[in-house]
């Protein structure tokens, strides 16, 4: 996907381009460049000149703006390309789990109707009611109930009971096969969507950089602007000058990007909100906003602000409390996974433990006690509760836990895991396949 961002505009002329192109007049005699102090003085003995002074230096303070405000919108398109990439693949992942149940449950069924037809064939068999001796013994000495059903499929000389429990058979047959080409396309479609996600909290990533690195580049010359438009107002030019240079060192620190970590997990997927900032004119006031989970907030002037459930159980069989006790941990994982996924955008918070913004064991910490299961505070003890199991074992709503302990989350099935990352990024879903250490953990 192409950045949108316009990484070309600090010059001069394309500022005044893109201030032009919002509708200010564009007078040929108007000079728009910023002045210097010796002009500004100069401008103060005479009122037409200081009102001229005053407008040359409040149209150059909206072309920084405008400059901004351009690279700002950029970012937020991108960032919010990137959190809706996050809730597609958060969506296409619990289909890919709801899938996985259905194949469990039609698995259990076709095995069983599949061993029905054959045993229904051997007592037609004996008792003389089916075809010739040898094609019933033939289809009587074949363990593998595959091979079997394709034999009673061959036969043209059936019984009615049998004839019904053989389509049935069939039908149940495929139905999985069914259910089970579409898992692997969903499987396909799954990876796909995670790389798309990536690659657009990447562009995200690029677009606030710019940003940033705009709007602390402007910083030096909107401060000396802002002081120099205080003096041609009779208000006190350091004072003005001093305002507005801590408000954009406050303003500049909370949209900086921050620096990706060592681990590849942390490098996968943030989505750093753009906070809302004051106009570069003087007159703007100043405040960042924290935007809501999963939708960065739109830097403005100072006249704008910023604006599964699982399936049902499959046919009991010869274990039927085996199939219960599934069915119950299949509940316990999809409501863990329920209630995770409430907080994807989350900021993370150094130490959170709330939606206000989490760390990695204070997420998974907050989730499972919401659904009636203690944890441990921190991840390095969080990584020994319950018991071990493996990968291949793994079901949603299990414990993942990786980097030495160092970093826990929740898996979310079809590989994929759901977490707080790190500071600066967000509660969001990343691939298992990042960590090359990640371990599993079932904690009912």
């Amino acid at each position: 996907m192409a950045s949108r961002v316009l990484t070309g505009l600090v010059g001069g002329a394309f500022a005044l381009a893109s201030v032009f192109a919002m509708g200010l007049p564009a007078v040929a005699d108007v000079d728009v460049s910023a002045p210097t102090w010796d002009e500004v003085r100069a401008a103060e003995s005479d009122q037409a000149q200081r009102t001229a002074m005053q407008q040359r230096i409040q149209q150059v303070l909206d072309a920084y703006d405008a400059e901004y405000q351009s690279a700002a919108s950029s970012y937020q398109s991108a960032a919010q390309a990137a959190a809706v990439a996050q809730q597609t693949l958060g969506d296409t992942v619990v289909s890919f789990v709801e899938l996985q149940e259905q194949i469990e449950q039609a698995k259990s069924k076709a095995e069983q109707s599949k061993r029905q037809a054959g045993s229904i064939s051997v007592q037609l068999y004996r008792s003389g009611g089916i075809g010739t001796g040898t094609e019933a013994a033939a289809i009587a000495s074949v363990e593998d109930p595959d091979a079997a059903l394709k034999k009673m499929a061959a036969l043209d000389r059936l019984g009615g009971q049998f004839t019904d429990t053989l389509d049935s058979a069939v039908a149940d047959a495929n139905t999985l096969q069914s259910l089970s080409d579409t898992l692997e396309q969903q499987k396909n479609a799954l990876q796909d969507l995670s790389d798309q996600a990536q690659t657009k909290a990447d562009t995200a990533a690029q677009a606030q950089s710019t940003a940033y690195s705009l709007y602390s580049g402007q910083s030096d010359q909107v401060v000396q602007l802002s002081a120099q438009l205080a003096e041609l107002q009779g208000r006190d030019a350091e004072a003005a000058a001093a305002q507005v240079s801590a408000q954009r060192a406050q303003t500049a620190a909370s949209i900086a990007p921050v620096a990706g970590g060592t681990q590849a997990d942390e490098a996968r997927g943030a989505v750093t909100p753009v906070a809302t900032t004051p106009s570069t004119s003087s007159s703007s006031s100043s405040g960042t906003t924290t935007p809501a989970a999963t939708t960065p907030s739109t830097p403005g002037s100072s006249s704008s602000s910023s604006s599964s459930t699982s399936g049902s159980s499959a046919s009991s069989g010869s274990s039927s409390a085996g199939s219960s006790s599934s069915s119950s941990s299949s509940s316990r994982g999809a409501a863990v996974v329920a209630t995770a996924r409430l907080y994807l955008g989350v900021p993370y918070v150094w130490g959170g433990t709330t939606p206000a913004g989490f760390d990695c064991s204070g997420f998974t910490n907050y989730v499972y006690a919401k659904n009636g299961i203690s944890l441990p505070r921190v991840s390095q003890s969080q990584m020994n509760s319950g018991r071990a199991i493996s990968y291949g074992e793994a079901q949603p709503g299990d414990l993942v836990w990786m980097n030495s302990g160092g970093h826990v989350g929740i898996y979310l099935g079809g590989g994929m895991v759901i977490h707080a990352s790190k500071p600066g990024d967000f509660v969001k879903i990343s691939p298992v396949s990042v960590w090359s250490d990640a371990h599993f953990r079932r904690l009912w």
